[in-house]
């Protein structure tokens, strides 16, 4: 090849030169491949450190609206829930977000808002997130959205029967209203969301939230809250038997 043998003749040359001669000769000529040769050094090694210290997911979550105060605990939940699972913590994480912001009501929020939920939406388009967690208000809001599955379809039926006072409901016909109200742009649209806690109001009631009341891991998260903390479960959650360990974790610990 050309460059090798540029490269053998430039080797010839050296051999007359002194040390400093030689030392500028590979400075003027030969800095830049010397730079990128490093550089694909460094990035080679960094990916085999990285590779080697990866973690497994074993589950990922958002807790929203937590503050400041909430960020510590919430790991301190993972590491516990790991723990309790007899999962080594060297070789698996739950991945969890606590810094994320949705408050519907707080028109100053807004643009947190948005940022919130096109994380969200990015996240359960790609696979990579099984539940969120938060207030009832902000929570509901994300119901009506479409983000979150039938409970149903994830908890066993005798989860479905313990936690069955726990569990809140969408109602999917009012779901379909306000989807039809998007796409034609019908803001005047006066669409009333039914009470969660009577599905028997509702045309085609549908298990959506999970009330996390009294649920002692996540008073740690949320110590400033008066609020109720709800569950819910993505669509498109890539880890099932982890959520259901963790739903059992968070109400009976």
């Amino acid at each position: 090849m050309r460059m090798i043998d540029n490269f053998k003749e430039d080797m010839k040359k050296l051999q007359g030169y002194t040390t400093q001669e030689k030392i500028a000769y590979i400075r003027d000529y030969y800095i830049w491949h010397i730079v990128v040769i490093l550089a694909v050094v460094v990035i080679v090694v960094s990916s085999i450190i990285s590779a080697a210290t990866k973690k497994d997911a074993v589950l990922i979550g958002m807790m929203l609206n937590a503050g400041n105060e909430g960020g510590m605990a919430a790991q301190a939940l993972c590491e516990d829930f790991l723990q309790k699972e007899n999962l080594d913590p060297k070789k698996f994480e739950v991945e969890l977000n606590a810094g994320m912001i949705f408050m519907p009501e707080n028109k100053e929020a807004a643009a947190s808002n948005s940022a919130t939920q096109d994380v969200l939406m990015a996240r359960i388009s790609g696979k990579l997130l099984d539940f969120v967690a938060g207030n009832y208000n902000a929570m509901l809001t994300l119901a009506y959205s479409d983000y979150f599955v039938d409970l149903s379809k994830v908890l066993t039926d005798e989860q479905i029967e313990t936690y069955k006072d726990r569990i809140l409901y969408m109602d999917s016909a009012v779901l379909e209203e306000l989807r039809k109200a998007a796409e034609s742009e019908d803001y005047s649209a006066d669409i009333k969301i039914p009470d969660p806690k009577k599905p028997e109001l509702m045309k085609t009631p549908v298990p959506i939230l999970l009330s996390m009341a009294g649920s002692e891991p996540l008073k740690a998260v949320y110590p400033n809250t008066t609020e109720v903390i709800v569950f819910a479960v993505t669509q498109n959650y890539p880890n099932h038997q982890n959520l259901i360990s963790f739903v059992d974790y968070l109400l009976n610990h």
